[in-house]
Formats: structure tokens, sequence, C-alpha cells
């Protein structure tokens, strides 16, 4: 099942507070079984949080991670994460070296970061809904 976004709801999401915003992430990460972020050619994106730690920009389709591929970012392209390889590598990983999960950042706000694990535990209950 192929899903895109239509041109309303990318404009309704990047102006939805951020709870909204993460709610509608684990919901269409958990139904389309991917995670969107930022490559370039030295690796992937990360971003820093108010409290200056790094996090790792994602989002739940590719137009999305678009929206925020300008500015410092430019140069960067949103590649897909098979949801299988982002929960069983990706967020062990990420908790291992410190880092947090951005959700959902927008040209305007930031996100919500989250850890790692706890972004786990969010998914992981939504993919329970499928089962």
């Amino acid at each position: 099942m192929t899903w895109t976004p239509t041109d309303k709801e990318v404009e309704l999401l990047t102006t939805a507070v951020s709870d909204k915003r993460y709610e509608y992430f684990i919901h269409k990460v958990a139904d389309q079984e991917q995670v969107w972020s930022l490559r370039d050619a030295e690796g992937w994106r990360v971003v820093a949080d108010s409290l200056d730690r790094e996090c790792v920009p994602l989002w739940p389709h590719k137009a999305y991670a678009e929206l925020y591929a300008t500015d410092v970012f430019a140069g960067s392209h949103p590649e897909p994460i098979p949801l299988d390889t982002f929960m069983t590598k990706w967020l062990p990983g990420m908790a291992q070296d410190g880092r947090f999960a951005a959700v959902f950042p927008t040209p305007s706000n930031k996100g919500v970061v989250v850890a790692p694990m706890e972004l786990h535990l969010h998914l992981a209950a939504e993919m329970e809904k499928y089962k």
C-alpha cells in the first residue's frame, strides 16, 4: 500500500501543534512500515534541540522531509528507513550514542524530542493494533 499525503494534508500537518504531528507520525509510520530522515554525501543529518542534544530528524513521508531539506540542510535528500531496521538497529543505536529523535520537525518547529526507546514503545504499541 502506497500512501502520499495530499497538499492540504501537508499544509495542515506542517502547521499543526507538535503533539498532533507526533500522533500522526506514530500512526503513519506503523501503517506504512517506514520512517524518513535526511541524508547527504557525508551521511545522515542530525539537528540540535534547545538543550543542545543531538537529534535525528524523522518524518512519516518524503513530502514532509523535503520541506525541511532547505537552508542548513540544502543538499540533503529524504531517504526511507524500513520500520523493522529502524526498530531493531536505529533506535537501540541512537540510545547507545546518546542521540534523541526529533519527530516531525517543520521549518518553524524543531518537533517533538523523544528518547529513542520511548519512541520504540510508542511505535510498538501502535503496531500491535495492526496484528
